[in-house]
């Protein structure tokens, strides 16, 4: 796995974004 810092949440957007990620990284093992 990867640990990837982003930038601070802006908004729900963003939060939605992120867990949209690790979903996506963890079914792309």
């Amino acid at each position: 796995g990867g640990s990837s810092a982003r930038h601070v949440f802006s908004g729900p957007n963003e939060a939605i974004d992120l867990a949209v990620v690790g979903i996506v990284d963890t079914l792309s093992r």
